[in-house]
């Protein structure tokens, strides 16, 4: 098995498909950075940049590079997730979780299973519905003499699941 002491080295040589960052406590994106820009699918754990601006500019070069998306290793909060798809709009991020539920889905046989799965896939989504259809203003209720507003797609949402 061959050895190197450097990454760009490794990288050069071997032309890898996959690469896997598990460094700690460094940052990874000089990595992430040097592995993307060889064409590799790019598996990183956290921490993945220092500051903001870095972890915008790995977003970037994943977009620019036609990346579809990006799975974090570690669960990302709904913000976080939310933060950046837009910050990379076309990216989709899905954290681990999200990965085992898809796993779920391609393997639940009975029906209890795959309702087990759905619900589990539905409590998952339900806390990133915020901020989701912001686009929206409150929908307009009846007729002339209701007074309230209407519900909001939202509530609408949360009612369906």
């Amino acid at each position: 098995m061959a050895q190197f002491n450097d990454c760009a080295e490794a990288l050069a040589a071997l032309k890898p498909d996959a690469v896997s960052i598990n460094t700690w406590p460094d940052t990874h994106a000089a990595y992430a950075r040097m592995a993307l820009e060889a064409g590799a699918h790019v598996f990183i754990e956290k921490p993945l940049a220092d500051t903001v601006a870095e972890a915008e500019e790995i977003a970037a070069l994943a977009k620019g590079l036609d990346c579809g998306l990006v799975i974090f290793d570690d669960a990302l909060s709904p913000a976080q997730q939310r933060n950046w798809e837009k910050d990379a709009p076309g990216l989709h991020v899905i954290d681990r979780q999200e990965v085992i539920l898809d796993i779920f889905v391609t393997r639940a046989k009975t029906r209890e299973a795959v309702l087990q799965v759905e619900l589990a896939r539905l409590q998952q989504q339900l806390p990133r519905l915020k901020r989701l259809w912001s686009h929206l203003d409150r929908q307009r209720g009846g007729g002339s003499t209701q007074r309230d507003a209407g519900e909001t797609q939202l509530e609408m949402d949360r009612r369906v699941f």
